[in-house]
């Protein structure tokens, strides 16, 4: 929309048209944000949704008796990451 003066100077027409482009652009900035809203809220639903998921398994019987399992696993990635990092410093001598 133009400066307030500018209306002013308008024919009462112009004016109207003027107004009428301005209302039309909010309304469509408005129709841009309520669905950008309806997304983000979607999107939060989804979210919550997997973290509940998530809660469930790691609070499951399975998960509690397999976790000793886990740890295991990932010590012996580290140590493996470790010995090829090792092994390519030996070889950089």
């Amino acid at each position: 929309m133009g400066k307030p003066e500018q209306l002013e100077d308008a024919s009462p027409g112009e004016r109207l048209r003027r107004l009428e482009r301005s209302l039309e652009e909010v309304t469509a900035e408005r129709a841009q944000l309520w669905a950008e809203l309806h997304r983000r809220k979607a999107l939060d639903h989804e979210v919550e949704h997997y973290k509940d998921l998530v809660q469930q398994f790691e609070q499951s019987r399975s998960w509690r008796i397999t976790a000793p399992l886990r740890g295991a696993k990932s010590f012996v990635d580290r140590l493996r990451a470790m010995a090829r990092l090792a092994r390519q410093k030996l070889r950089e001598l």
